[in-house]
């Protein structure tokens, strides 16, 4: 950006500075300042101490406040004051400025001056003749952009900026490039300070997310950054980004569409650190003050301030704001020193960094709960959920591990900072070992005895052996007889209690809600920081208040992702894992050596049989790896051939270096040749500039010419002016003739006249005439020397023509004969230059042939290779899998069967959700090895039996036959090697031979046992395809990971990026693409899918779909599908918000071309500023909910399920539909919209929601703005 100086900024304001005036304060507005800051009620104060003690002074220049304003506004307002432009610069004799009248509504914009005008209005409140301020008028149109900026940044009587609003006009002024005026505001942080600041924004991570958080004003008018150097040392950098993230999300969901300048530091102040969605004392608070307008002042329209209420209503956690983000690093800092204590952090890694490095996943996740207990327990990530229980253990225990102690209690004393317990430290070792975390620290405090280490600290500062010295027994044999007597104590197990989030009553106050705990409640609440309580979803019910543990469990969230599920599974065979676990905790001999359930854990260890099987086939994998190295040398054998080949080809290349060395050495000579040519061009320059030196003489006898042109000129305007003046003189002299003609003709006739009058007239006559003589001569002198100017010029061009034409002939003449020579010279060089390029190619072609043959002869046999490997890596494997087979426990196929059977009875006992198929293997009769088969317990058959007959099911034979009794569990498969059994209902199988074309020679009928020939493998793939509606349960019962994409539906070709490049590069109302239904998309449109070209929305507000874009994506589906032969619907983004306001009824004309016999309809949801999708598949009679932030859509499916109950009539069976919600979740506030339409898009390809993720967004949008251009669902695949 150019720079402008100080006096170019003075020189704006002198412009437009029209003078000084009072107006009416009402008339006084700071709405359309940008760079007005927070209104605080504690400046205001000030300024009325001010007024009270010495006096309002509006009249001081200091006061006055700078006003911009039209220059035709000012014009009437001075018409209608009766003013003039002068007034305003002058002051009356009263010393009072003029009163400016405005016209009506219009509202003076200022410039600076907020607090002062409202202070005071507050001063000279009831007094309406009083109620003006003095103000200093500049035009707009004159008054530039820095100098207007300058005005409002250096104003007296301001409120000391504050650390927060400082780092705000760094950002600015550094995005928009003004290093004068950043380095203006740098200035005034201390140099501690700005070490710091820099110091943080070296942090590449941390830039976009502060750039994003200063768009919101009111977060930072509190911010102090005098501790930021303590936070940059802490080595959290995930968890402070995260809850910098949260901050972000949390105020986005709030404003909705609002844009974020709407949030001042008053509306902060009002909200943060309140959970209206969870207390009700917090949501009457804030709907009384959103009432009164206390929060978001500068909204007025009532329908905004209603939405707003609705999203403060949805927030299930505390607000956030910077000021608690920096109070809450207090409490993180503790807990931070303690996992430090864990591991040996270097200057560039960060705790999870160092945490993660060292982690090895144990055989299964232990859970620590209530007392000490470890359980076993499954999760969607273990590596994170073991992450989060070392924070959990540090927060429940730092007052005892670091030394920093909670905050006072109001009314107690003061607490004890305690020392450093060895025992905890010690329990934390072994908690991290048994989680994963195997650091060296860690590994080598575990081997500490705890109640030694307590018994040497206190012998040692009770027994200084500087000072003292045992007899009779050593120092080791007292630690180890005191440490004994430590041993006997056992630990007082703490009463376990419910966890409570709300409080009929008062709860924790506000101001008890961030930082680091206070003393009672870090007791109270020490018995519930454990992971099942932390990691619990949002409180069901609202409460009057909330409680401490509730804040404690709120900041875990602000730095941790805790949105894991946590599944506490039934002892099985994994926890044999654990019997080393519990042999080492026993071993310790302090009391407090953590718990392990391990029942049942020995019952395979004593299996003898298996053990033979084991030694027998890892005597066949050690066969199998010397045959590995038999073609392993072989490989390398190739390989040194290869070597000789590529040796072979650096020979040739040498060659070709050496020709190309040749042609160099040609290129060479032609380059000295052209060097040459060169010099006598730069002479045909040389003789050129001379040229230009002869032309620059005579161009100054052109000059000296012109000038006596313009002297004649002179001369010729003073002869014109004597003429005129000579003409005024003989007109004078004829008037003044017949003057006095006439007086003599007067005198005569009166007789009056005399002759001295006659004397004094003849006396005027000659000085006339004599005046008349002189202008004669000097009109003679100015013609002849007029005469001899027109001859010196003419003599003069005649000469500079001569010289002229000459010059440029004997010019022409020496340029053609050099252009001839250099054109002479350049053909030859170009001719052997085109032959060495010749020769070169037909070298180059020669030698990439050869090239070439050669890389494909040693490509195929690299491919040989990688196959016999591949081969090898199978064999191993299927050994390996045999291996796990027989090194099963005998009673798996009990423990697995009794799981299904108990999935099957909770299925059973919930119709709505009956899967359509479920596929088992454990009753398979065909062995998976060869020469062995797993036991058949004939009693779990039975039971099996008996379950699927009480609910109505079959069970399809592995070859595709129903079975009829029991029995026929046992048999083997005939025909077919797959030995895994189905069991589908009655109704789907019926329904899989009407709608998936699966064979079925006849309907089966109530309580028929016929049987009837399905194909099993159709029926998965079928079951597989149905993605929401069906489940596909595995051995154990749980559901399945979804099926694997293929890899055109994210694939990205870069070949693209240059059809957006071109769409996108025409203004925003540019039509990119037209739909199939004729609805244009704009740029402006598209810029809402592509952020990186720019958003309509505003900085902050890019990436958020607008409901064309959604509407035309969703067409595309639909069309594929219909091309597919699918059949399928789709209804706009407008139409659920009528069916919502207005029923079902309304709503028919919407729907007139929609048949309920189509595979799928789909419905896009906007609501709350949030993109859902409903999917209706009427003939599996289901209703898919897609909500990326997993909502509930309670609303939603009510309305869609009265609707669907209006279309159906008399055929409408409620109980017939199901609803299925499932969806990935987004991680920010913008992509809502491309989560809903692509889980729609994967729901009509007949695969699983889930197959996608957050991380392929930015592929995702790309790639949808492609097919919109194209017309088309691309299927373009990369080709491996």
């Amino acid at each position: 950006m150019e720079e402008v100086t100080d006096g170019e900024i003075e020189a704006s304001k002198s412009r437009s500075f029209r003078g000084t005036a009072r107006v009416n304060i009402s008339r006084l507005s700071f709405d359309n300042n940008t760079r007005k800051r927070a209104i605080s009620e504690k400046n205001i104060n000030r300024l009325l101490g001010i007024f009270k003690n010495e006096g309002c002074l509006r009249l001081d220049s200091e006061n006055h406040v700078p006003v911009r304003i039209e220059e035709d506004i000012l014009a009437q307002a001075l018409a209608e004051s009766r003013l003039i432009d002068q007034d305003l610069k002058l002051l009356p004799d009263d010393g009072e400025p003029h009163f400016l009248s405005l016209p009506q509504h219009y509202q003076l914009e200022c410039l600076h001056g907020q607090h002062r005008v409202l202070a005071g209005k507050e001063y000279y409140a009831g007094e309406e003749e009083e109620l003006w301020w003095t103000v200093k008028i500049f035009l707009k149109g004159s008054l530039s952009n820095k100098a207007c900026i300058s005005i409002q940044e250096q104003h007296p009587n301001s409120q000391p900026d504050s650390d927060g609003e400082i780092f705000q006009k760094i950002r600015f002024y550094h995005k928009h490039n003004n290093t004068q005026a950043e380095n203006k505001w740098w200035a005034r942080l201390t140099n501690a300070k700005q070490k710091d600041v820099k110091q943080l924004l070296k942090k590449e991570a941390f830039v976009p997310v502060l750039d994003e958080l200063l768009e919101i004003p009111g977060l930072w008018s509190t911010v102090k950054l005098g501790t930021l150097h303590r936070f940059l040392t802490l080595k959290c950098d995930e968890e402070m980004l995260h809850s910098l993230r949260h901050i972000l999300l949390v105020w986005d969901r709030i404003l909705g569409r609002v844009p974020r300048s709407a949030i001042d530091q008053l509306t902060v102040a009002g909200l943060e650190l309140r959970v209206p969605m969870v207390s009700e004392k917090d949501s009457r608070e804030i709907s009384a003050m959103m009432e009164m307008g206390h929060i978001f002042s500068s909204v007025s329209d009532p329908l905004v301030r209603r939405d707003l209420l609705r999203n403060l209503s949805t927030v299930p956690c505390l607000i956030p704001s910077m000021r608690v983000f920096l109070e809450n690093l207090k409490y993180l800092e503790p807990c931070c020193n303690v996992l430090k204590g864990l591991i040996n952090c270097n200057q560039d890694s960060t705790v999870r960094q160092c945490l993660f490095k060292s982690y090895v996943a144990p055989p299964c996740l232990l859970i620590e709960r209530h007392g000490g207990k470890l359980q076993p327990a499954t999760t969607a990530n273990n590596k994170m959920a073991a992450y989060m229980q070392l924070w959990i253990y540090a927060m429940r225990n730092f007052p005892e591990m670091v030394a920093v102690a909670p905050k006072k209690e109001l009314g107690q004393e003061k607490p004890v900072v305690l020392e450093s317990s060895p025992e905890l430290w010690i329990e934390l070792s072994k908690l991290a070992i048994s989680l994963g975390f195997r650091t060296s620290k860690a590994l080598k405090m575990r081997k500490q005895n705890p109640d030694e280490s307590i018994a040497r600290a206190f012998l040692l500062r009770a027994r200084p052996s500087t000072k003292y010295k045992f007899t009779g027994i050593t120092i080791d044999a007292a630690i180890k007889r005191i440490a004994e007597i430590l041993s006997m104590a056992e630990r007082i197990k703490a009463r376990a209690s419910n966890v409570q989030l709300t409080v009929p009553q008062n709860g924790e106050p506000r101001d008890r809600r961030c930082g680091r705990p206070f003393e009672n409640s870090q007791v109270f609440d020490q018995n519930f920081l454990f992971l099942p309580h932390m990691s619990n979803g949002d409180a069901a019910r609202s409460g009057e208040d909330i409680t401490s543990f509730f804040v404690k469990r709120d900041f875990l969230r602000s730095f941790l992702d805790t949105s894991i599920a946590v599944n506490f599974s039934q002892v099985n065979d994994d926890e044999s894992n654990l019997s080393n676990l519990s042999t080492e905790n026993t071993s310790a001999s302090g009391p407090d050596s953590m718990e392990v359930d391990v029942e049942t854990v020995t019952s395979h260890a004593e299996n003898l049989e298996v053990e033979s099987q084991v030694d027998i086939l890892q005597n066949r994998v050690h066969g199998i790896e010397t045959a590995a190295r038999r073609e392993v040398e072989s490989l390398r054998e190739q390989l040194a051939r290869e070597q000789r080949q590529s040796a072979d080809r650096a020979q040739a290349e040498r060659e070709c270096a050496r020709r190309a060395e040749n042609a160099e050495m040609a290129m060479a000579t032609m380059q000295e040749r052209v060097s040459e040519l060169q010099s006598r061009l730069q002479q045909v320059d040389h003789d050129r500039m001379a040229n230009d030196e002869r032309q620059k003489g005579l161009t100054d006898s052109s000059l000296q010419a012109q000038q006596l042109r313009a002297q004649l000129e002179t001369l010729t305007m003073q002869m014109r002016e004597m003429k005129q003046s000579k003409q005024q003189m003989q007109l004078d002299f004829q008037r003044r003739l017949k003057e006095e003609q006439q007086k003599n003709l007067l005198h005569r006739n009166r007789q009056a006249g005399g002759e001295q009058q006659r004397a004094d007239l003849m006396v005027q006559i000659q000085g006339l005439q004599l005046e008349l003589e002189n202008v004669k001569k000097s009109e003679e002198l100015l013609s002849s020397q007029l005469h001899q100017a027109r001859l010196e010029n003419e003599q003069l061009q005649s000469a500079y023509t001569n010289q002229l034409q000459q010059s440029q002939a004997e010019y022409l003449e020496e340029l053609n004969k050099h252009k001839a020579d250099a054109t002479t010279c350049m053909d030859n060089a170009v001719n052997q230059i085109r032959i060495l390029e010749s020769q070169i190619d037909q070298d180059r072609k020669k030698y990439q042939e050869e090239i070439d043959g050669q890389k494909a002869q040693f490509c195929s046999e690299m491919q040989q290779g990688k196959e016999v490997c591949r081969n090898l890596k199978l064999q191993i494997q299927a050994l390996e899998s045999q291996l796990r087979v027989l090194s099963q426990p005998e009673s798996d196929s009990t423990s697995r069967g009794n799981t299904l059977i108990s999935n099957l009875k909770a299925i059973s006992s919930k119709p709505t959700v009956e899967p359509r198929c479920i596929h088992f293997e454990i009753f398979g009769a065909q062995p998976a090895v060869p020469g062995f088969s797993l036991p058949l317990d004939r009693q779990l058959i039975n039971e099996l039996w008996k379950e699927v007959r009480t609910a109505k099911w079959k069970i399809l034979h592995p070859a595709g036959d129903i079975i009829s009794n029991a029995s026929e569990l046992c048999q083997p498969p005939r025909n077919s090697s797959d030995s895994r059994f189905i069991i589908i209902s009655e109704e789907s199988a019926v329904s899989f031979g009407r709608k998936r074309r699966v064979i079925v020679k006849k309907p089966i009928q109530q309580g028929s046992d016929s049987k009837i020939r399905i194909r099993p493998k159709k029926v998965l793939r079928a079951a597989k395809k149905t993605g929401l509606r069906d489940f596909i349960l595995n051995a154990e019962g749980t559901q399945a990971p979804p099926a694997p994409l293929p890899g055109w539906v994210l694939f990205w070709n870069p070949d693209w990026q240059q059809i957006l490049d071109a769409a996108m590069q025409h203004n925003p109302d540019h039509v990119v693409a037209t739909t199939s239904t004729g609805s244009q998309l704009t740029q402006l449109s598209f810029q809402t899918l592509l952020p990186d070209y720019g958003s309509p929305h505003g900085q902050g507000r890019s990436g958020w779909l607008d409901d064309e874009i959604v509407n035309a994506y969703m067409q595309l589906i639909v069309d594929d599908a219909n091309k597919r032969g699918q059949k399928a619907y789709m209804l706009n983004s407008f139409f659920y918000n009528k069916l919502a306001e207005s029923g079902s009824q309304s709503v028919e004309p919407w729907t007139k071309h929609i048949s309920l016999d189509a595979h799928a309809i789909y419905i896009p949801v906007h609501q709350n500023n949030h993109w859902t999708m409903v999917a209706i598949m009427a003939d599996e009679r289901c209703i898919g909910y897609l909500d990326s932030l997993g909502g509930a859509g309670i609303e939603q499916e009510k309305r869609i399920r009265e609707w669907l109950q209006h279309e159906l009539g008399d055929s409408w069976v409620g109980d017939e539909w199901r609803t299925h919600k499932l969806s990935p979740r987004q991680e920010n506030a913008k992509d809502c919209g491309v989560f809903a339409v692509t889980s729609a898009k994967m729901v009509c390809l007949a695969y699983s929601p889930l197959s996608y993720s957050s991380t392929d967004i930015s592929t995702i949008r790309k790639k949808m703005a492609v097919e919109l251009i194209k017309g088309e669902i691309l299927r373009e695949e990369e080709q491996l």
